[in-house]
């Protein structure tokens, strides 16, 4: 059982007045995953004013109150920890009778962004102090005609499944049943963060169109079958034929009328839609079909293919939609989607398209302000808060294409930014505590929270404790920090408990549940390689007990905050020692520098990382007589590189120092950052070699990415919280005269502006 509980700052009272007669409910079906679900019902008002729908589901929703969409989505949460939302609905309801339709979507499986729960739905209407209606058994339930439910092909592991929807079942009449009352508990708790924004269909331009034929493939998956499509391409005055002499935006009120020749032996059209830069939201288009037919939707990053890249490793970035004949204006508001390309593969000869893209879903911020003298930085960090807003929407995602997954490790990057870039607090608080109560009985946290996976990383819970303590430098909510201490202290005593008794370190975890990664790097993945010793045998990672320390130091300083003296104490004493023992252990007088592994029993081949020289810098376990030595190093590119993931501990190890640095590290983030920005990045990508790595499945939004953003405030503006909430800040900037910065950003005690 987790040792969390939450104080989520919410009135009690009202929170249980609200569903005091509301029950659970949901509906019989064969299915056990992949479900849709509709629920009806009706309530009178005599005045349409001051009302409000409060919901909860397991896992989604979407609301139409008659026959128009209200809203959708849920936060994630978890069986002892359900979240509701407060929606005002003053503007789709009428005086009289009103029709509520809510669909109901259960994943029904465990994966990196849903723990699997018993499917559920609660609501309750009001206006003002009197409730109107609540979900009980009068509801009426149907399984949605349209949506197949059930197994199906998957975006990827982390995200689950894709869909498919058949418009031409939306006319099926089906006999509606009476709701089943579910015994689920209704300790419900306030959404912690602003809801998503829905925006209107975002802008789309033509990028190719031509004609196509099915691949030769055996395979069902409708991603495979896009991907292996013969494309052969036709020049747009010649295909549509009504044709602009303009560029082929969209949407466009008139539509465009494509139409395949009869000499093209086809099976059907296919059109390439480019959103200008990368986009988060929810498929939606609208178009003409002479015919029934099914139309294709694959969505990706780039056209490195010359078409997008709906299926690798088995992964569907794909959807599929049977539209009636007539006219089909569709968009899903339960699978969002990341991308910059679309690709239609319409299996008519005949169509007229007036849209096609996506529905964008933003998280509400202000983007703070800054100017540096030289305009790459500018874009830079224009490209970086991009990439962070595409990257968080109910809590903090890695990447919006491929995984959606909130990571410790990934999102503490997201939060150093975001406390400059949108002064925005309530974001990571709520993320923190989605992690925090994904603890496990080993005291390590889920590899992704709130999924369930099969494995952890025992580095990233390490550095959740960091994460904590740095929200409350920057934060100064000491309520929160009390709320969630005992997580933290269940992680650190997991922790004491492993270190080695001779070495006074900490041996990697053995163990299928444990992956023992880093970065991206050979060595530091993880993954069994030449570097790794027989796994039988203890073997010893300096970036594993550095992260130790780090998680140490900063338990240390949460206790200090607490008032806990004695504990402090005790952990300052453990911090020290723990540094002496890496110095001593990974410490090679040879080569003047830090090794990243080894073994007790036999020899490692050895091998020298950035990550771990970094890593020991920003631990404080270099002494003085090495520590010039292995900076001079470290910029002179010695060791193996560092990763974009990892890149913020290289460049902090160098600027804490002082300003002999500072020129490497604005010149490395010009070569590195500039060469994305010259390849035409709207976000920042995963890895430096952009969609051809990890077999051609990379990221080319990913977070982790977003350091710069961090760095121009904290020491291009020198700006550094000295006290818990920016009571009191160091002003120190390091930079060269050429990169001079200027700027501000909100902080809890008011806007600090840097001139």
């Amino acid at each position: 059982m987790s040792p969390l509980k939450f104080g989520m700052g919410d009135n009690r009272m009202n929170r249980d007045k609200i569903f005091n007669h509301a029950q659970w409910i949901w509906g019989y079906t064969e299915e056990d995953v992949n479900l849709y679900m509709d629920f009806f019902t009706d309530f009178d008002l005599i005045e349409a004013d001051n009302c409000k729908l409060y919901i909860c589901a397991c896992s989604q929703y979407a609301i139409y109150i008659n026959g128009v969409f209200v809203n959708s989505g849920q936060f994630p949460d978890y069986a002892e920890y359900q979240v509701y939302d407060c929606l005002d609905i003053d503007e789709y309801i009428v005086p009289g009778r009103n029709q509520l339709k809510i669909t109901g979507y259960a994943i029904g499986e465990d994966c990196a962004t849903y723990r699997k729960e018993t499917p559920g739905l609660i609501f309750s209407v009001w206006r003002g102090d009197v409730c109107i209606k609540n979900s009980d058994s009068a509801c009426q339930f149907i399984q949605n005609p349209c949506y197949y439910s059930g197994e199906m092909e998957k975006v990827t592991g982390q995200i689950s499944f894709s869909f498919r929807y058949d418009a031409t079942a939306e006319k099926n009449v089906l006999l509606l049943r009476p709701s089943e009352i579910l015994n689920k508990s209704k300790q419900l708790y306030p959404r912690p963060v602003e809801k998503v924004l829905i925006k209107k269909d975002t802008s789309a331009v033509i990028q190719s169109q031509g004609v196509f034929v099915k691949g030769n493939t055996q395979t069902e998956d409708m991603g495979e079958h896009m991907q292996t499509a013969f494309l052969s391409y036709r020049d747009f005055n010649v295909l549509c034929k009504n044709p602009d002499k303009t560029p082929c935006s969209l949407p466009k009120e008139a539509g465009y009328c494509i139409e395949a020749t009869d000499q093209d032996n086809c099976d059907g059209i296919y059109l390439v839609l480019d959103l200008k830069q990368e986009t988060v939201g929810f498929i939606s288009f609208d178009i003409e079909l002479a015919e029934e037919c099914n139309i294709h939707i694959g969505y990706g990053e780039h056209l490195d293919d010359l078409r997008v890249r709906s299926y690798v490793l088995g992964h569907n970035f794909c959807a599929s939609y049977k539209g009636k004949k007539g006219r089909n204006t569709f968009f899903s508001p339960f699978k969002r989607i990341g991308l910059r390309y679309l690709q239609l593969h319409i299996f008519s000869k005949t169509c007229t398209l007036y849209y096609a893209g996506v529905k964008p879903t933003e998280y509400p911020v202000a983007i703070s302000d800054f100017h540096c003298l030289d305009s790459l930085h500018n874009r830079i960090y224009e490209i970086c808060c991009h990439t962070l807003e595409m990257c968080m929407h109910d809590h903090y995602e890695d990447c919006p294409w491929r995984e959606q997954s909130l990571y410790s490790m990934d999102s503490r990057n997201q939060m150093l930014c975001g406390y400059y870039t949108f002064g925005e607090y309530s974001f990571p608080k709520a993320s923190l505590r989605v992690m925090a109560k994904s603890i496990r009985e080993d005291g390590t946290l889920e590899l992704c929270a709130p999924g369930r996976l099969c494995l952890t990383i025992p580095s990233f819970t390490m550095i959740f404790i960091v994460q904590l303590y740095e929200y409350l430098l920057y934060s100064g909510d000491l309520d929160f920090i009390k709320e969630v201490f005992p997580v933290a202290t269940q992680i650190m005593n997991s922790l004491v408990k492993r270190i080695h008794s001779d070495t006074g370190l900490i041996a990697t975890y053995q163990g299928v549940e444990y992956w023992n990664f880093y970065e991206w790097r050979e060595g530091s993945n993880g993954i069994v390689s030449q570097y790794n010793t027989n796994l039988q045998e203890e073997v010893f990672e300096s970036a594993l007990n550095a992260f130790l320390s780090m998680a140490v130091r900063a338990y240390t300083s949460l206790c200090t905050a607490l008032g806990e003296d004695k504990k402090a104490k005790k952990f300052t004493a453990l911090h020290k020692g723990i540094n002496e023992a890496m110095h001593r252990f990974f410490w090679n007088d040879e080569k003047q520098a830090y090794i990243s592994r080894k073994s007790l029993q036999k020899d490692c081949v050895q091998q020298y990382t950035e990550l771990s020289q970094a890593l020991m810098i920003y631990a404080d376990a270099c002494p003085g007589d090495c520590l010039d030595t292995v900076l001079h190093k470290l910029s002179q590119n010695e060791f193996e590189p560092i990763s974009l993931s990892m890149s913020i501990f290289k460049y902090e190890a160098l600027m804490k120092q002082s300003n002999t640095y500072a020129q490497y590290v604005w010149d490395d983030i010009s070569k590195i950052w500039g060469t994305m920005v010259f390849q035409n990045a709207t976000t920042f990508w995963e890895t430096e070699d952009g969609a051809w790595d990890f077999s051609n499945s990379a990221s080319l939004c990913h977070a982790w990415s977003a350091t710069p953003a961090y760095l121009y405030f904290a020491y291009g503006l020198g700006i550094r919280p000295t006290s818990l909430g920016f009571k009191t800040y160091d002003v120190k900037p390091k930079f060269p005269e050429k990169y001079v910065c200027t700027g501000s950003f909100f902080t809890p005690c008011g806007k600090i502006t840097i001139e």
